[in-house]
């Protein structure tokens, strides 16, 4: 009679097994299957026969399907404490079959690891099936959409939704959306100027006579209107489109060694100007509840080759790169909730020859300990 009335408490608990995917970590399904695992101990410690107790325990367990079996002895595996063998007796299963199910948590772990560092792009306007599946095993942190990926605001939500439904919770949804010729919603939405136009036009006397404070001296850099704007109006599109990061601004210094490759992307050679432009348009990024991207980690100003290609060598010293090109970092990283870094090579640093982005020295060493940066670093 016990057994029976422990079957009817977890007879609803197979029907649910149907709506649940096989990586998806639904936390009140599995409440439920430990809540009636304890509740199995439970009534067994009520029982003074230590035969009966386990008959009824395991009766009690083999009513549960071969998915719902796996969960529990998968979380009771978490328990370093307890061994294959103490598992194996507890539930009456080979030792073989407790291995089995320890390599399959063990494997979705690493895939979940793994995947967790990835924000990855897709093939067009609509999943594949092939997408789908893969998105469900490697459960990335976010997707990023390109030009091909994006026809208009309905496609593209619908789009976003189907691809971070099926990756990690909370996950990025990311775009290029700087202005001027890196923009990814020109085509459905129009062109929108670049930094460098619009941190000139800030130049302007007209504008510049609209800043000034009270005593009607110049008011602060940071409270450049036109870099609000500009802000203002890239991360009100980027959210219209479902999305919650762009991957901008471009904080690199606009020389003339790297005016042919990254044209008009930095916002000035000056870093006091890039500086007042950033801070402005990660401001107004923020209040529209987006994400901004500072990039291209430690600086690109100097670089005359494209790092998509090939890996440039920035010929700058240490002393040069922090004093200049990192100074942007060094003010304004605590507005940036991801950085990006570059694939160029600085050989006359403590980095040498490796890229940025796979640089201990510029990474851990500089951007996270001497610059003290706790956001995402991205690549």
């Amino acid at each position: 009679a016990e057994v029976k009335e422990m079957d009817l408490r977890l007879s609803h608990t197979s029907s649910l097994d149907d709506n649940i995917s096989d990586d998806d970590d639904r936390t009140t399904f599995m409440d439920l299957l430990e809540d009636q695992s304890a509740n199995h101990e439970m009534t067994v410690a009520n029982h003074q026969d230590s035969h009966r107790k386990r008959k009824i325990f395991l009766t009690a367990f083999d009513t549960l399907n071969e998915r719902e079996k796996e969960i529990i002895v998968s979380r009771k595996l978490r328990d370093d404490s307890v061994t294959l063998d103490d598992l194996s007796h507890k539930y009456n299963i080979s030792r073989e079959r407790v291995r089995q199910i320890e390599n399959r948590a063990m494997e979705k772990n690493l895939r979940r690891a793994a995947g967790s560092l990835l924000v990855v792009g897709l093939g067009g306007t609509e999943l594949t099936g092939l997408e789908r599946a893969w998105l469900r095993v490697v459960r990335p942190a976010g997707i990023i959409l390109f030009k091909r990926n994006i026809a208009d605001v309905e496609q593209t939500r619908a789009l976003l939704n189907e691809a971070t439904g099926l990756a990690a919770l909370h996950s990025a949804r990311c775009v290029d959306v700087e202005g001027g010729t890196v923009n990814r919603l020109r085509d459905a939405l129009g062109p929108m100027p670049s930094a460098q136009a619009v941190a000139r036009a800030s130049l302007h006397p007209s504008v510049s006579a609209g800043r000034r404070g009270k005593d009607g001296a110049p008011s602060s850099p940071a409270t450049n209107p036109l870099a609000r704007e500009h802000g203002d109006l890239i991360g009100r599109a980027v959210k219209a489109f479902g999305c919650n990061t762009t991957l901008a601004p471009v904080v690199d210094l606009g020389l003339a060694a790297s005016a042919e490759v990254l044209g008009t992307r930095p916002p000035a050679a000056a870093s006091a100007e890039v500086i007042a432009f950033a801070r402005g348009f990660l401001e107004a990024l923020a209040a529209q509840g987006v994400a901004g991207c500072g990039k291209h980690f430690p600086g690109l100003g100097s670089a005359d080759l494209d790092s998509h290609f090939v890996t440039p060598e920035i010929g700058r010293t240490f002393r040069q790169v922090w004093d200049e090109d990192l100074l942007p970092y060094r003010e304004l990283h605590r507005l940036m909730p991801m950085i990006m870094t570059n694939h160029a090579a600085y050989p006359r640093t403590p980095g040498k020859d490796s890229p940025a982005s796979a640089s201990q020295f510029w990474i851990s060493n500089v951007l996270r300990k001497r610059i003290g940066y706790r956001g995402l670093v991205f690549t």
